[in-house]
């Protein structure tokens, strides 16, 4: 009886095998939306790292909290264009970016399914009220790499975490200590400036 009884617990495991192996054939082979809206919140800053010619912290390091809205095209199996709009509030000015690039997706293989990409686009860097005698409006040339992954909630609907990198090149400003009304280092040329977030978010299905 105890041979019998492993015997029939084997048969039963063989005769899973193909159903589990059509399930993830299956899975592979599901089409991805054709588009999906995504929104986002990060939290991070952006900050020079050349020398930006004077002493003290930069004014714009300590962005803090960020929002996204972007919009993810299929292009082919496991390739999205992707624009996007984000947004923060630095100490000193506001720094609103768009941009546009390409995401690769790894094969579905999990719930879990890594991504990478890259793009290009522009920040508008708009002085707060209070800053608007001493700082000017401006516009930079942005690039943005990121890493990160998404997973199934519900059908049509994803949550997703991701690392971005963002660089551009403009004017560093540094608020004074001491100064009332407040007083500004302006850096005399554009330096190169890194920002460094950490996104949480949700894609929605469109169709």
């Amino acid at each position: 009886m105890p041979h019998a009884r492993v015997t029939l617990l084997a048969l039963a495991l063989l005769a899973l095998v193909p159903a589990i192996a059509a399930a993830q054939t299956a899975r592979r082979r599901e089409v991805e939306p054709y588009q999906w809206l995504s929104f986002g919140v990060g939290l991070g800053g952006i900050a020079p790292i050349q020398d930006p010619g004077f002493e003290g912290d930069a004014g714009d390091a300590e962005s803090g909290v960020q929002l996204a809205l972007g919009l993810d095209v299929r292009r082919g199996r496991g390739l999205f264009f992707y624009a996007r709009a984000d947004a923060d509030a630095a100490k000193v000015r506001q720094h609103l970016g768009a941009g546009a690039g390409l995401r690769f997706q790894w094969p579905r293989a999990s719930r879990l399914r890594p991504y990478a990409g890259g793009g290009v686009g522009i920040l508008w860097l708009e002085p707060k009220v209070t800053t608007v005698f001493e700082l000017e409006r401006e516009f930079a040339l942005r690039g943005e790499a990121f890493l990160g992954s998404d997973w199934t909630l519900v059908p049509g609907l994803q949550g997703f975490a991701e690392y971005r990198l963002v660089g551009a090149r403009y004017t560093a400003v540094s608020r004074e200590q001491g100064c009332d009304p407040d007083c500004f280092t302006l850096s005399q040329e554009k330096v190169l400036h890194l920002g460094h977030t950490g996104w949480v978010g949700l894609r929605i299905k469109l169709f």
